[in-house]
Order: structure tokens, then sequence, then C-alpha cells
């Protein structure tokens, strides 16, 4: 049997203390937070991280990191490289239902306050303890019923079309989250990206987009989406396009339906105001750049997202 140097660490038989692997996951989680701290100069300083102490890190400084993320790849530092003859010309939106994970059953026990939606209900976002479906917070609640995060709706415009394309209609993951929604220019680099809970509603969707306006240093004014037609119902609302600035942005967009998703729309309303073919704009708009991105993003569906996105964007910049 081959030995390697330092086996010995691994092995119980001579009475040496085994190193557990947590404590390899442990530096590894703190070498990666530290790099990324550094990338986007965050001055935060990260102590000793014990394994039942990672969740609550990463979810204490992910905005951070997210923000530092999308401002880096929405800057100059992006567009000053990119060899794309279209680079940022658009934005492309999509829900990735891969890298799902387990999330406390508990419903009801927060609630995330926007200008342009008012009081959002949702669910707790935390891991569920071992052969429980609660986290430790919630532990001794009830089993609930599921239901999406929905904000308070004006009217049921965005449902007035014949296109069976409204997602928050489909099924829902129980107790898991529904993937990611990720923001991707034209050009292939990621800009943004954000969790989804429940289902991809329009909801999340939207203030994924409000998030977006308020972070990126480019915003381009077309934007893609494969269910641009309730989007943009959802995203022009009178009531609603006037309740900020950002919510006024989103309303001037340009929104149309991407190439490849474009014939499951068959809505006269759709075929007349999302329809990419039909936008010179969008002419040479690679309106498939997130789909594209996620088959790449989908081979580490188990890795730090942020990671990932930050390995994609420095491959298709080069």
């Amino acid at each position: 049997m081959m030995n390697f140097w330092g086996s010995e660490w691994m092995d119980s038989s001579n009475s040496t203390e085994i190193l557990d692997r947590r404590r390899l996951s442990e530096a590894w989680y703190k070498k990666t937070i530290i790099e990324m701290f550094t990338e986007y100069n965050i001055d935060d300083k990260i102590e000793f991280i014990k394994s039942d102490k990672i969740e609550a890190l990463l979810v204490f400084h992910v905005e951070k990191l997210w923000k530092g993320f999308s401002k880096k790849w929405s800057s100059s530092f992006h567009t000053d490289n990119c060899k794309h003859t279209e680079c940022s010309k658009a934005i492309i939106i999509d829900g990735h239902m891969k890298g799902t994970r387990s999330v406390c059953a508990a419903r009801g026990v927060q609630y995330v306050e926007s200008k342009e939606l008012g009081t959002v209900e949702m669910g707790c976002w935390k891991m569920p303890c071992k052969g429980s479906m609660y986290c430790q917070d919630h532990k001794n609640l009830q089993m609930q019923d599921h239901k999406a995060p929905v904000a308070k709706e004006y009217d049921n415009e965005e449902d007035s079309t014949d296109c069976k394309t409204l997602k928050e209609k489909g099924p829902l993951i129980k107790c898991k989250t529904a993937g990611i929604c990720a923001s991707v220019y034209n050009c292939g680099i990621i800009n943004g990206m954000k969790e989804l809970y429940g289902c991809e509603s329009l909801t999340q969707v939207y203030m994924f987009l409000v998030w977006l306006a308020k972070e990126l240093l480019h915003f381009p004014n077309l934007l893609a989406y494969d269910d641009a037609c309730h989007l943009k119902k959802f995203i022009i609302n009178p009531l609603r396009a006037i309740k900020s600035q950002y919510s006024q942005f989103l309303a001037a967009l340009r929104i149309v339906v991407d190439k490849m998703h474009f014939a499951n729309h068959v809505d006269k309303w759709c075929r007349r105001n999302v329809n990419p073919y039909t936008d010179e704009q969008f002419k040479n708009i690679n309106t498939e750049a997130c789909e594209q991105t996620f088959q790449f993003v989908a081979k580490y569906k188990y890795s730090i997202q942020l990671n990932i996105c930050h390995m994609e964007n420095i491959i298709c910049s080069c």
C-alpha cells in the first residue's frame, strides 16, 4: 500500500489524532471568502470559521459580496476589456432551477420592505437542521402550507394574456429553493444573481431588477426575458411604475421575449409588444446569453455560486 506524506494523520490505528475533514472545509471557505473580500475591496475581517457558523457567516456577508461582484463586472473593468462587438448592449435575465438547496419550511416568518411593492412576505431561507424540516430558529413550528412569496397586486392585468408562461402558477418546490435568477449581458458576462424561493415569481424577478438598477454601473435600456409579456405588464402597471426612480427606470426599458422562447408566446399582445424579431435594436443581440451561461454554471451547481460566476466572466472576457 502506498503511503503519502502526512497520511498518518488520517489513520486512527496508530493512536494518533485524525485530521477532521471539516477543518479542511473551514480552511477552504476562509481562504475563498478572504480572496473574494480582496477582489471586491471589502474591508471586513474574517476570524476563525467553525463549521456550524459558515451559513451565518455567508448570509451576513453575501449582500456585500454580490454588490462588489456586480459593480466590478458592470464597470469599465469589463467594457474596456471585452472583445464582443455588441458589448453590454442588453441584459438578459432568466431563472435556473439547477443547484437548489433545502431551506427551512417556516413560512411568513420574515418580511422584506420594498418601496415599489410594499411589504413582501417571505419564508425562512436558512438550512434546516439535520433530520428536521426546520432550522434552529423555527424547529418548534408545525408543518405549514407552502406558497411562493408574492406581493400585493393592484390588479390581475399580468395574467390577462393567452400565453401559458406565467411561472408562479407552476408547481412549487416545497422546502427547497427554486434555483437562481441570473442577469447576463448579451456578451456573456454575468452581472448579478439572486436565489429564488418557492418559484420564479414575478415579484422576485421584479425585486431582482430593482436591485440591479440600484447596483449596476451600466444598465442598458434593452432587456430580454423568457416570460417578458407578464413581466412587462407587471413593470408598466401605472400604479407601480411611479413608486420610485427605479420603477420609473424599469418602466422605460425596451423589453422583449428571448428569441428561443418566443414561439411559445401566442397572444396578440405578446406578438405586438414583446417581439424580438420586430424590434430593430435586438437584431444583433444574443438573447440566449443566459441559457449559454447556465451550461457552464450548471457543472458547478454545488459550489459557491459567486466564485463560479467570477470564473465564467474571466473565461468570457478572454
